[in-house]
């Protein structure tokens, strides 16, 4: 276990054993899949991976100002749904504006990029665009949210900017996002909407702009996410190569889960298009697949048995290096994530 990792434990522990209320909850959250992986460019991999093992710290300090720490405990190399930016995940605290409807969080969160797949915990997915697997999943920042209902909200962030696909400096860049939320016919539709000013230096600027939607119906639920914008793409598969040029991106995702009694049924399409600003031709362009189910044997707890199938098709252009044109992966899950209160589980115990 890292410094970083007890450091943070021993903070949460202090805090709560400094308070006359109970303001410390911890959850353990882990993901063990089995994964077949057949890549048409490598050999076929078979491998048991503890992709999630985390824990999480979460309370109420005192009225109106709640946090959130989660920690991750492993280092997760496979799933591309499963990379952060380091081993703490989200560490802020939020401040309730009184009866204001506003509230502030500060510190380590989610960037609110404006989808509703960007909100997910990366372990929790399948299939994601090829956006959502650049970009890191949060970053330090301040964040100011305006609450009229559940899903009506208006939202405004700064947070630093990491990872090579954005930052011509790390010490200068930021991203500067509005996001709208609003729901419809009784909470049955729900769609957000957002706009990111991503300054990368002093004098280099990307935008993004998102759209998501989510429709409910009974126990048929459907997702749509869309994505449009520009970074920094390296185009080589060595990443001791400094290949990097800027692309214009366009990624989509549409989804959907039926319940059946203890079952989730679900399917998901993905589509994404990448053309290179400088030679203004495609880059890269990728298809993809996931069908599955997911199975929940106990009432009440976040226990899951998931099989899935995913399949991925990439294309890529005449600049990308290491590379022979096509790439077809096909990948076989079977798993299990279960995300526990151990302070209920040591209660319960007890008895």
């Amino acid at each position: 276990m890292r410094t970083p990792t007890l450091l943070v434990i021993l903070i949460c522990f202090i805090l709560s054993a400094s308070a006359q209320d109970k303001i410390l909850n911890v959850g353990l959250n882990f993901r063990t899949d089995y994964n077949i992986i057949l890549n048409n460019h490598e050999k076929t991999t078979r491998d048991i991976n503890l992709n999630t093992l985390k824990l999480i710290f979460y309370g109420t300090l005192h009225r109106g100002i709640t946090y959130k720490i989660q920690q991750r405990l492993n280092d997760s190399w496979y799933l591309e749904s499963d990379k952060y930016t380091s081993s703490l995940e989200d560490a802020w605290i939020n401040f309730m504006l009184g009866k204001s409807k506003w509230d502030i969080t500060v510190g380590k969160q989610d960037i609110m990029f404006g989808t509703f797949e960007s909100l997910y915990d990366p372990s929790d997915m399948y299939l994601i665009s090829m956006v959502f697997n650049n970009f890191n999943r949060s970053q330090v920042g301040i964040a100011a949210r305006h609450t009229w209902s559940e899903g009506n909200r208006l939202s405004f962030q700064i947070s630093n900017i990491a990872g090579e696909q954005l930052s011509y400096d790390e010490h200068h860049s930021f991203a500067y996002t509005v996001n709208a939320s609003k729901t419809f016919f009784d909470d049955v539709l729900w769609t957000t909407l957002g706009y990111s000013l991503i300054q990368s230096g002093n004098s280099r600027f990307f935008h993004w702009f998102t759209f998501g939607s989510q429709l409910k119906v009974k126990k048929l639920f459907i997702e749509l996410d869309a994505y449009a914008g520009r970074y920094r793409q390296n185009m080589t598969f060595d990443t001791s190569l400094d290949n990097f040029r800027e692309s214009d991106n366009f990624s989509a995702t549409i989804g959907e889960r039926y319940q059946i009694r203890k079952f989730n049924i679900f399917t998901k399409f993905s589509i994404d298009y990448q053309k290179d600003v400088l030679e203004k031709s495609l880059s890269k362009r990728s298809y993809g697949v996931a069908v599955g189910t997911e199975y929940y044997p106990i009432d009440g707890q976040n226990l899951r048995i998931h099989a899935a199938y995913r399949l991925r098709h990439n294309h890529y252009g005449d600049m990308w290096l290491n590379t022979s044109g096509n790439e077809i992966i096909n990948q076989f899950i079977v798993g299990l994530k279960w995300e526990l209160d151990l302070g209920r589980l040591l209660t319960t115990l007890g008895k």
